[in-house]
């Protein structure tokens, strides 16, 4: 917590693996905020990464439910390593843009990576799908720039690579809570 900012990854039990669809994480959501009595001030969110929902033709309809119960939807196309990458300045044009048809499809290339996840891991100089260092903070306003050259519509994320993420972090920057030094 900073700032009255808490942020609570979801506990997901061996049941839960696998579920990814927007329908069952929707589930976990209402399961969380209806166990946890959330008050006005809060704000649930949920971060999706839309690689397993490119085929789902009630996309739009799931969201717009999620949406519907006060939960805010943000999400990553394919992954979340592409907001990672998008840290590194010119990352656009020098990584991400050569590869959009491969970071699109991000088809596995080993046991452990996509695509994406080893070309960031590449790039970044660690494993993204077990260790996310701190400094790479530090590219955070990279990030939000970049971003916005990419589909950030979130009823097109299931079609296209891009993020809304720079519109959460945005939101999170300019809270009264997270600026305000009084607290």
């Amino acid at each position: 917590m900073r700032n009255n900012i808490e942020v609570e990854i979801l506990k997901r039990t061996e049941s839960d693996k696998g579920r990814t669809q927007l329908s069952e994480l929707f589930k976990l959501m209402k399961q969380y905020i209806d166990d946890n009595k959330l008050t006005d001030d809060d704000i649930p969110v949920l971060v999706v990464d839309f690689d397993a929902h490119k085929d789902n033709p009630n996309f739009i309809d799931e969201i717009k439910a999620i949406e519907a119960y006060g939960i805010k939807v943000f999400g990553n196309s394919p992954c979340f390593e592409l907001w990672l990458i998008l840290h590194i300045e010119n990352a656009l044009n020098t990584y991400i843009l050569p590869n959009k048809t491969a970071i699109y499809h991000d088809d596995k290339i080993s046991n452990v990576h996509t695509f994406t996840s080893s070309l960031a891991s590449k790039i970044l100089g660690f494993n993204t799908k077990y260790l996310i260092k701190p400094e790479i903070l530090s590219g955070i306003y990279h990030a939000i720039d970049q971003s916005t050259e990419l589909e950030n519509d979130l009823y097109k994320l299931n079609k296209d690579i891009g993020t809304n993420l720079q519109f959460l972090i945005k939101e999170i920057l300019r809270d009264e809570r997270f600026t305000n030094d009084n607290n």
